[in-house]
């Protein structure tokens, strides 16, 4: 297979999205629309977006990008996402004390559940616009600009770039990617404005000096689909922001620059791993193959990979007699010990290593960016994947989740009352599918009983079939936090509170879920048969929940179940549930930075935004005031009793079950979507 068919893909472009039309738009290059049918060819590059207009005044633009077909066998990918532009420019204009710009960006064809990323491959740069030829340089050390999602600053909806921001952070070495979470799909057409400040000090998009020196600051980054590992990122692409007197030709000058295969930025794309040998059972040999973004020629010494045996760390390097001028791939070999057996854990490290004298150049003679993508290789022979744990038995003492093992849950696994459950940051436990004997859910789930913790980074929760593996089809109890708030009752699953009843205590970074929880039972569900949603929260009070971050998609049922509670949430992220989205029972859910909902437009009944229950008092959904709202499906009907109170968000029609998007930032007030009486 020779590079350039590899990378000769068609590249269709977005003209217009759902939610808001882009005004007029001022092409560098030739028209957007010229590329609509345009190859990707390494020799007809696409347009390049520019702002020119001052910064008051400047007409709205995004970066458009798409997902389309696209095979490659050697890295499993089969689709891949395109971009109008290899740069794009904005002014940051004065607002008060700030300099402030907008960078829309707009996504077609999103497989419905996954989501949007913005990934950051390098660090900030600037340069005076002087010369007529770039010299982009680091900024000072402090000087940063800032993105944001939303008005209120959250973790992975908010982001800083500086002089450093591709480094790692001892005792790491090498660089890192950094992510802002966009967008979750629904199917349709997304559009996100990332909202752009620059400073120094400070925290988030306030700075104590806001503001910099007049020039043009640049960093590069990819779009990449996060939920679905099939789909290959984006080419990169550097965002060049004006600050200041700098003139249009020195503007244009460095998109030119970016845009060009001669002197842009490369970075791997994908990387796959597989074994060599065949002298015995297991390979003698791993090989991971990086696959650039463009051509990249390495000197004589070789770029090292640390690989982690068993974790151990290791450093895989290019073979004496491997390809190093102008090659898209490098392939990295390290001969594996005799003594590995089946289960021992190989892990890829996030950067590729520079020892003294190896250096990755591209085609205008600029480094390489070496960080590596978060999602990991694929393709390591089965017998070297990560170890497997089964949990059969309830935890009834303290227990911790190590990184580097995938624990299965078989049955219903209660952690019971006085015991802590510690997971490991990006931990993944998977819950089997199918019907198992069980005390009260007739299915395998995790069940944190009244008094019991948890104690966690980033962990996920994941249905399986009955091999291990993580599949997309949701037939399974999925999780249950019990606090001792308040007494309730879900899905045969309580809660206990009271004299003697220990406060539960559930304290998480994040917690992302996918395919959990079991449609309806045939005839539909009530007191006497369970439907089991995606994550359930009974009897749980505000000081025992201190859980920032929780992401649902495709859930069984209902995305995210509340009943007599109160919690807290910086972010909350539900994306097609079979039925509602939030079902909310007696309790009171609030939100202080993102929340997403995002339905696909299935007709089928029971099947809402919000679905508000008032057994035991009335049900509210609170969203604070400049949290960032995505809200796309249906309202309800005439039957429900669900109502909202905002000044910034449009009133749905009570009268009928209809279609209701809002997407938008509520800088009127906050917003409350509430019932009083049975839904």
């Amino acid at each position: 297979m020779t590079r350039p068919h590899i990378r000769h893909r068609p590249v269709r472009c977005v003209a217009r999205v759902g939610f808001e039309a882009l005004e007029r738009r001022l092409p560098l290059a030739g028209d957007v629309a010229a590329f609509a049918t345009a190859a990707w060819t390494t020799t007809a590059q696409p347009a390049a977006s520019i702002w020119t207009a001052s910064a008051a005044t400047s007409p709205a633009s995004a970066l458009l990008a798409t997902v389309v077909p696209y095979q490659d066998t050697l890295f499993g990918d089969t689709h891949v996402v395109t971009t109008d532009a290899r740069a794009v420019a904005r002014d940051l204009a004065p607002v008060g004390r700030e300099f402030r710009t907008e960078l829309p960006i707009s996504v077609a064809n999103v497989p419905l559940g996954a989501t949007v990323q913005l990934e950051v491959l390098t660090g900030l740069t600037t340069w005076n616009g002087r010369g007529g030829v770039p010299a982009f340089r680091p900024v000072p050390r402090g000087l940063e600009v800032n993105l944001q999602l939303g008005g209120v600053p959250v973790p992975g909806f908010d982001l800083r770039v500086g002089q450093l921001t591709d480094r790692a952070v001892p005792p790491q070495v090498g660089q890192i990617r950094r992510t802002l979470s966009l967008a979750a799909s629904d199917g349709q057409p997304l559009e996100r404005r990332i909202a752009v400040t620059i400073g120094t000090g400070g925290a988030a998009d306030r700075f104590a000096k806001p503001g910099a020196a007049p020039g043009l600051y640049a960093f590069t980054g990819l779009l990449s689909i996060g939920g679905v590992e099939t789909v290959r990122p984006s080419q990169p692409v550097t965002f060049v922001f004006r600050v200041g007197a700098v003139p249009d030709a020195a503007v244009k000058a460095a998109i030119t620059s970016f845009s060009s295969p001669a002197s842009g930025p490369a970075a791997v794309l994908a990387m796959t791993a597989r074994s060599a040998g065949i002298d015995r059972p297991f390979s003698n040999a791993i090989l991971v193959t990086v696959d650039y973004s463009a051509p990249v020629t390495v000197s004589r010494r070789s770029p090292q990979l640390p690989i982690f045996v068993g974790g151990v760390r290791r450093l895989a390097t290019l073979p004496v007699d491997a390809p190093r001028t102008n090659v898209w791939q490098l392939t990295f070999s390290y001969p594996l010990p005799g003594d590995v057996n089946e289960g021992t854990v190989i892990n890829i490290g996030t950067s590729l290593l520079m020892p003294p004298g190896a250096m990755i150049r591209t085609t205008g003679g600029t480094s390489a960016v070496t960080s590596l993508p978060t999602s990991g290789s694929r393709g390591i022979p089965l017998e070297f994947q990560a170890a497997i744990a089964h949990v059969s038995a309830d935890i009834t003492q303290n227990t911790v989740f190590r990184a580097g093992t995938t624990y299965v849950i078989t049955t219903e696994v209660h952690v019971t009352a006085g015991t802590a459950l510690t997971i490991e940051d990006g931990v993944q436990v998977l819950i089997r599918n199918g019907y198992v004997a069980g005390r009260n859910l007739t299915a395998a789930a995790l069940v944190f009983d009244s008094g019991s913790r948890l104690r966690a980074g980033t962990v996920s929760f994941t249905a399986s079939d009955a091999t291990d593996r993580p599949t997309t089809t949701a037939l399974n109890g999925g999780v249950f936090f019990c606090g001792a708030f308040h007494s309730g009752s879900m899905d045969n699953i309580s809660s206990r509170s009271g004299v003697g009843v220990r406060n539960s205590s559930f304290v998480a970074t994040r917690i992302d879920c996918s395919y959990l929880g079991r449609p309806d039972p045939r005839g539909g569900d009530d007191d006497n048969t369970d439907d089991i949603n995606g994550i359930t929260v009974i009897g749980v009070g505000p000081n025992e929940w201190r859980v920032r971050h929780v992401s649902s998609t495709n859930a069984g049922d209902d995305g995210f179940c509340v009943t007599n509670s109160s919690i807290s949430l910086a972010s909350l992220t539900v994306v097609n549930p079979v039925e509602d989205g939030l079902n909310v029972t007696s309790s009171l859910v609030k939100v202080t930075g993102n929340c997403t909902v995002a339905m696909s437009r299935s007709t089928a009944p029971d099947r809402e935004l919000f679905d508000l229950e008032t057994d035991d008092g009335p049900s509210r959904v609170v969203f604070q005031r400049l949290a960032a709202i995505d809200l796309r499906g249906y309202w309800g009907d005439r039957y429900d009793e669900v109502r909202l109170s905002s000044s910034d968000m449009p009133q749905p029609n009570p009268l009928r079950k209809e279609w209701y998007e809002y997407v938008g930032t509520l800088k009127k007030g906050p917003a409350t979507v509430y019932s009083f009486n049975a839904d």
